[in-house]
């Protein structure tokens, strides 16, 4: 490997010609079994930062220690600047296991997705109350997303909170449960219409054969046209 070094203080001696920084280069552009490396003094063998190319692969690397960061800045003035990642194929970002992917609104964490033991996690803030929302574009105020599984798609809530379904800003109905018992809502003064297609029923629980007897009361219900129905009991 080629090692170019300088003084701390600046000399004369720091500046090379034009012969030599055109054949420097030139030996950083072709020869691809040479990485580029940036150490922190001339004694060094600490890496600050290296350049690779191996394969069709670029490699930026920042330190040779565990556990230190590679930071990217579009500028030196701004503290978070904008910075864009492009490819002709998928963009990759790579972690060690266990760890997450994070993205920060400045030093607060905004965004955050992991992987582990099969279960992809994808999780907004890190304070409590914080609100994840998910849109399928950012052009329509309340656009359609479809969730695929191979099994089950699960919705989990706090315990004593419900699962909502909004109409607009409406809310549309809320799902919740209890230790006994699962509970469909809707809005104040909506109808929950229970809607089989084509031929199909719908099932309520076990029937269970009774001789006659009179009724104590009556459970009123609509029918599939609107009209009201009294649904009669037995003590």
């Amino acid at each position: 490997m080629a090692i170019i070094d300088w003084d701390e203080t600046p000399s004369a001696g720091d500046c090379f010609d034009d012969t030599s920084w055109s054949n420097m280069v030139t030996y950083i552009k072709h020869s691809h079994s040479c990485d580029f490396i940036i150490y922190d003094d001339e004694s060094s063998t600490s890496q600050k930062f290296k350049f690779s190319y191996a394969g069709n692969d670029n490699t930026l690397e920042g330190d040779d220690t565990t556990g230190k960061s590679l930071i990217l800045k579009a500028t030196s003035a701004d503290a978070y600047p904008y910075i864009t990642l492009t490819g002709n194929a998928d963009i990759k970002e790579y972690f060690k296991a266990g760890n997450a992917f994070y993205l920060y609104d400045s030093a607060v964490q905004a965004f955050k997705m992991k992987y582990a033991a099969n279960i992809s996690t994808i999780e907004g803030g890190h304070a409590s109350g914080d609100v994840l929302i998910l849109k399928a574009n950012d052009i329509d105020t309340y656009p359609k997303i479809t969730l695929t599984g191979n099994g089950s798609i699960s919705c989990s809530v706090k315990s004593g909170d419900a699962f909502y379904f909004y109409y607009n800003t409406t809310t549309f109905g809320n799902f919740t449960s209890d230790a006994a018992d699962w509970y469909i809502s809707s809005a104040a003064n909506r109808n929950i219409v229970l809607n089989p297609h084509g031929a199909g029923y719908v099932k309520f629980g076990t029937y269970s054969a009774k001789g006659a007897e009179a009724f104590d009361g009556f459970i009123t219900m609509k029918d599939a046209a609107g009209n009201i129905r009294k649904i009669m009991t037995c003590a």
